[in-house]
């Protein structure tokens, strides 16, 4: 008889460890409003003072002044109401001069609304020893709505919006109180004396969380579901309008093992210090942050179902192991007829066993238990001196199917909202008209410049007759000729 062959032992499927947890914990939701109006304002006056008594008078000149007058809090609240915009007196190129020329020196705003952009800012000085004006006005004064973010600034949650020309309003008090005023004259204010406070809800959520500290929460709002990041230190976090702080426990993984990480007293809404990495963002970047957050929720979902399910499977291997395990030291066949081959095992203790070959196996048929001298008994090959003792006869119609591992279903498949994304700034046409406003005063500032490179020849020759530059030469000419007899005579 063939010896057995080497020991052997049946190991279990090592469990793969999972670094992303899943708790459901209560969040506390600070609601603001989604929409805020401001108050757009922007006036400047271009005026140009001159005087024309030839290259003698020392009085020959102009003054070029182009200037911001800013709304007051109160005018821009008022004449936004009313639909005005106050500006001065205009004077056209050549429309004023003499003692029409003192509107230079007016600066009272009597003209209810006033033009939205300089008609020109053209100018001469044409009229011999006299004063010429220039005087031209833009106003606008404009109720816009914006949609601000949230951000987290010196621990505390802060709205910003991205207005026109890259100008970041805060709405905060002092915008409520004074407004916010830049330096091209450009100056928002909010209708609204007061902020108004946002609403509070307390809801529940899911937070997804791993070894590398991130934390993403999954809650349901107005019927949807949103997503938003954590902070690890403040466990609060942003979505657009809505300031999330996280209440409850947030199971985590810590060095390798569970660990539950919550705010303390200290960590009020109001009262705690974050070390945190947001920046300011114009809208079309947080729309970008809210599609990366839900990327990353996904991803995590991903892999915390791939790990469920591959220890769904290893646990389910190791039962059916230890079930082989102690079967097979009643039933020497069963490893063979598992894995394949003819042989049969002989158990030397409880872990080890050997391989020895069979002799006596055989392959029974399905429709009875007995083969010969052979006997399938209690999941055994015997030998019966009467084959015919206990055999029976099987019918495939009497035969029930039961399946013994049913389905287990501990998958995570929240399906996540996504708001349409927020337009840049640049994009949005509640600013268009300003972007049209500033593409002119761009125009006015190349025409100035342009204005101010000519000769003197070159503003009379349009605006005086041939006559009068011939009279204005002679006139010249005598001086010089007079000044000169003098020199002579002194010498």
């Amino acid at each position: 008889m063939t010896k057995c062959q080497k020991e052997a032992r049946i190991v279990t499927p090592a469990p793969i460890p999972n670094d992303i947890t899943i708790e459901e914990t209560q969040i506390n939701i600070l609601q603001y409003k989604e929409e805020e109006e401001i108050i757009y304002t922007s006036r400047q006056r271009f005026t140009a003072y001159c005087y024309q008594g030839t290259m003698l008078d020392p009085n020959t000149g102009c003054s070029v002044n182009d200037k911001n007058v800013p709304f007051s809090i109160e005018e821009a609240r008022t004449s936004s109401k009313e639909g005005k915009c106050h500006t001065g007196c205009e004077c056209g190129v050549d429309e004023c001069h003499g003692s029409d020329a003192a509107c230079c020196l007016d600066d009272r705003r009597t003209i209810e609304i006033g033009p939205t952009e300089y008609k020109t800012t053209r100018y001469t000085n044409g009229y011999f020893a006299r004063h010429t004006c220039t005087s031209r006005w833009r106003c606008n004064n404009k109720k816009i709505k914006t949609k601000p973010i949230i951000i987290i600034q010196d621990g505390k949650p802060t709205r910003k919006t991205e207005a026109f020309d890259r100008h970041t309003i805060t709405f905060d008090d002092k915008f409520y109180q004074v407004g916010a005023e830049f330096n091209n004259g450009v100056r928002y204010f909010s209708p609204l004396y007061v902020r108004e406070r946002p609403a509070e809800i307390v809801a529940k959520a899911r937070c997804y969380s791993s070894a590398s500290r991130k934390i993403f929460c999954v809650f349901k709002l107005n019927g949807k579901e949103l997503t938003t990041n954590i902070n690890s230190e403040s466990l609060s976090g942003t979505y657009r309008n809505l300031y999330i702080t996280v209440l409850g426990k947030i199971k985590t993984i810590v060095n390798g093992a569970i660990s539950y990480i919550s705010r303390n007293e200290a960590n009020s809404i109001y009262g705690y210090k974050i070390s945190t990495d947001i920046q300011e963002r114009a809208a079309s970047i947080s729309s970008l942050s809210e599609a990366l957050n839900g990327l990353q929720t996904t991803q995590m979902q991903g892999i915390y179902n791939v790990i469920e399910n591959r220890n769904l499977i290893n646990e389910m291997m190791d039962i059916l192991t230890k079930m082989i395990n102690s079967l097979s030291k009643t039933n020497p066949y069963l490893l063979s007829s598992i894995l394949g081959g003819s042989y049969k095992t002989t158990w030397l203790n409880e872990e080890v066993f050997q391989v020895c070959p069979c002799t006596e196996k055989a392959s029974f048929p399905l429709h009875t238990n007995c083969m010969g001298n052979l006997m399938y008994k209690n999941g055994q090959v015997i030998t019966t001196e009467n084959s015919t003792e206990n055999c029976f006869s099987l019918e495939e119609s009497n035969i029930k199917n039961i399946s013994i591992i049913k389905d287990k279903h501990d998958l995570d498949i929240e399906e996540l909202d996504y708001l349409p994304p927020k337009t840049s700034s640049s994009e949005d046409t509640e600013w268009d008209f300003l972007v049209h406003q500033r593409t002119k005063f761009q125009e006015h500032i190349e025409h100035t410049i342009d204005e101010k490179t000519k000769g003197l020849l070159d503003y009379l020759n349009p605006f005086m007759s041939t006559k009068d530059i011939l009279l204005y030469f002679c006139t010249c000419m005598s001086v010089l000729w007079l000044i000169e007899k003098l020199i002579f005579r002194y010498r």
